[in-house]
């Protein structure tokens, strides 16, 4: 459970894979208190570059915060849940290579995949399946 402000950056590797019956949930303080959730109560999961180090997140659930930005990184995310974020659901640089299946958004303020304008100059992969990747706006250079 998060508080009002909080960021969770990752700037390594971090395994959270689901166990049969123990759910792993990124969340908002209230949801756990008897009080009433809202978007944005938190901040955001930040994966950033992690100099070959890997993260994985399998049948991870995110909610009530301001999103999944990955900058730099190449995480993998499997059958993750994103609801409910101030945000978009997942933010990319043009450096990142995420990789995943079966990811799911609901009640974000874009259910996809933000992707900056600019030029990609790298050799990245974009890997997920389940939500599109939407173009903030101008022009993506491949």
């Amino acid at each position: 459970m998060l508080n009002a402000a909080v960021n969770f950056t990752i700037n390594g590797g971090v395994i959270a894979r689901v166990a049969a019956g123990q759910p792993i949930i990124f969340t908002s303080v209230k949801d756990s208190a008897g009080q009433t959730p809202a978007p944005g109560d938190w901040g955001q999961i930040r994966i950033i570059n992690s100099s070959n180090i890997l993260s994985d997140f399998d049948g991870v659930e995110f909610r009530y915060g301001s999103g999944l930005v990955i900058s730099g990184a190449s995480p993998l995310l499997n059958r993750i849940a994103i609801r409910n974020m101030a945000g978009p659901a997942i933010s990319v640089d043009l450096a990142a290579s995420p990789r995943g299946v079966d990811i799911s958004a609901s009640g974000n303020i874009l259910n996809g995949i933000s992707v900056p304008a600019g030029d990609i100059s790298g050799n990245i992969t974009w890997a997920i399946t389940g939500i599109p990747y939407v173009l903030q706006s101008g022009i993506l250079g491949v």
